[in-house]
C-alpha cells in the first residue's frame, strides 16, 4: 500500500511537471511549490503563506506546478440561434410618413425664468427628434432681452406625457429685469408608427 501511494504521488508530480513544460502560457500563471517525501509519499507546501522557503531535508524533492492548466481543444460549433426580431420604433413596428414640423415662436420673456416650448406632431404621428433655432441677428434677443440658454431638448413621452410633443426647455439669465421679446423656430421630427 505504501509503495502504491508513493508511486501514485510520483506519477501525479510527473504529470504536473509535464503539463508545465508542455504549456508555455500556463507557465505564466501563479505556481505552487511543494516538497515530496519519498518515505511517506506525502507533499508539503513551501515558499508561501509563512511556510519554509525550501525543503526540510535533503532527501525531500522540490516540485512545482501551475495553478492554471493547459488550454483544452476548442469545443464543437453550437447550433444556429433563431432569427432576431425586426427593428421597431417604440416596440410597435416599422414607421412611415416622415415629416418635419416647424413652429415659429415669439414671446415675452423675463430674467430668471425657465420656459418650456412645445412643438407638436399631427394626430397619428409620434415625435422622434427635435430642437430649436433662434431667430434674429442677436441670438433671438430683441428689445434688450436677456440671454436665453437652451437647457433641455427631449421627447415629452420620456416623462409620461404626449408622444406627439417635443419639448425645448430654455432659461433666461438674470442680467436684466426688463421683459423682452424672444423669437425662435422650434422643429419636431414626426413619423407614423405602423
Amino acid at each position: 500500500m505504501k509503495v502504491c501511494r508513493t508511486l501514485c504521488v510520483m506519477f501525479g508530480v510527473v504529470t504536473a511537471l509535464s503539463a508545465t513544460i508542455a504549456d508555455p502560457l500556463g507557465a505564466q500563471a501563479p505556481q505552487l511549490f511543494a516538497c515530496f517525501v519519498p518515505r511517506s509519499g506525502t507533499l508539503y507546501l513551501v515558499g508561501q503563506n509563512g511556510a519554509t522557503p525550501a525543503c526540510r531535508a535533503t532527501d525531500h524533492t522540490l516540485v512545482q506546478w501551475n495553478t492554471v492548466g493547459a488550454m483544452g481543444p476548442a469545443g464543437p460549433k453550437g447550433d444556429t440561434g433563431p432569427a432576431g426580431a425586426a427593428a421597431t420604433l417604440a416596440g410597435s413596428g416599422a414607421f412611415t410618413q416622415y415629416e418635419t414640423v416647424v413652429v415659429p415662436v415669439s414671446m415675452t420673456v423675463s430674467g430668471g425664468v425657465e420656459y418650456f416650448l412645445t412643438a407638436t406632431c399631427p394626430v397619428g404621428k409620434v415625435a422622434i427628434g427635435g430642437g430649436m433655432l433662434r431667430d434674429g441677428t442677436n441670438g433671438g434677443r430683441t428689445n434688450g432681452a436677456p440671454f436665453v440658454h437652451e437647457i433641455g431638448s427631449y421627447p415629452n413621452r420620456a416623462f409620461g406625457f404626449s408622444e406627439r410633443e417635443w419639448i425645448t426647455q430654455i432659461s433666461v439669465s438674470l442680467d436684466t429685469r426688463l421683459a423682452a421679446t424672444f423669437a425662435a423656430r422650434l422643429a419636431v421630427v414626426c413619423v407614423r408608427v405602423l
